[in-house]
């Protein structure tokens, strides 16, 4: 299980592609929430687009995200 908390900036994730992982995401005040090339059918927004719920491939691994007032962004390495 991972955790990534911030209050401001940007929180950059580069995971591998081929990753499989649970993902909740939060940026309640900003929206921000960038999934790139992980935005799939099992991904949904929620809250006015301030919360991201899903799944990537079968979910072995846990990632909960929260940045107050920034930026999160899933990069593909």
């Amino acid at each position: 299980n991972y955790l990534f908390t911030s209050m401001r900036g940007v929180i950059n994730l580069r995971i591998p592609f081929e990753s499989s992982f649970k993902l909740v995401a939060t940026a309640p005040s900003t929206r921000g929430i960038n999934l790139g090339s992980f935005s799939n059918g099992k991904m949904n927004f929620v809250g006015d687009g301030r919360r991201v719920i899903g799944k990537v491939g079968d979910g072995s691994a846990s990632f909960t995200v929260t940045n107050q007032r920034g930026i999160i962004s899933f990069i593909t390495r």
